[in-house]
């Protein structure tokens, strides 16, 4: 990835209880909130205006995935979006892929059901044009065991007209870095 320019923002979620009212129009109105999306994503990264959009887009569609509201968290998201599980999920019975927004929120719907207590945490977001890479954790308490868990958690999420038209899901932040073409290496040297 040389000669990109790599843009980091810490970020932190908060409860996130109500759907906003952005979050409303969006949903309401899928075409503008896309066409504004669209309009942010063309000035670059390091632009102020697209920062404070990128932050407050990503913590406000984690927050809406850890109340459950799927529909919401989502909503900048291409119809016919293809979402790459990790192959450690994988091995626990999902699909390794998914397509479509409603295939998404099925998949998100299956991990909270099996699952039960998940809450994920974001902590950092790389904006690096077409990509935005999510990193943080995810924890949680299984439905059924009842035993908890805590693992890194990267997203890296490939934009188009200002959609999300793929997603890849990492348990692990070095093997995401490597995805964007970045190591984690140079990246802390960076």
């Amino acid at each position: 990835m040389s000669g990109v320019k790599v843009v980091r923002q810490r970020i932190e979620v908060g409860a996130g209880a109500r759907r906003r009212p952005e979050e409303r129009l969006a949903l309401r109105f899928p075409g503008l909130a896309a066409l504004f999306s669209r309009v942010v994503y063309r000035s670059p990264p390091e632009s102020r205006l697209r920062r404070a959009i990128v932050r407050h887009v990503v913590r406000t569609g984690f927050e809406a995935v850890n109340r459950g509201d799927f529909e919401a968290a989502f909503a900048l998201y291409h119809p016919d979006v293809e979402v790459t599980e990790p192959p450690e999920i994988v091995e626990l019975g999902l699909d390794p892929v998914s397509r479509g927004r409603a295939g998404r929120i099925h998949v998100q719907q299956r991990w909270q059901g099996e699952w039960g207590e998940i809450r994920f945490e974001p902590y950092e977001v790389l904006d690096v044009g077409d990509q935005l890479l999510v990193t943080g954790r995810m924890r949680g308490r299984g439905a059924g065991s009842g035993a908890t868990f805590d693992s890194e958690l990267a997203n890296l999420f490939t934009l188009s007209g200002g959609r999300v038209i793929r997603e890849r899901m990492f348990l692990d932040r070095a093997k995401a870095l490597e995805a964007l073409g970045l190591s984690e290496e140079a990246f802390r040297l960076g």
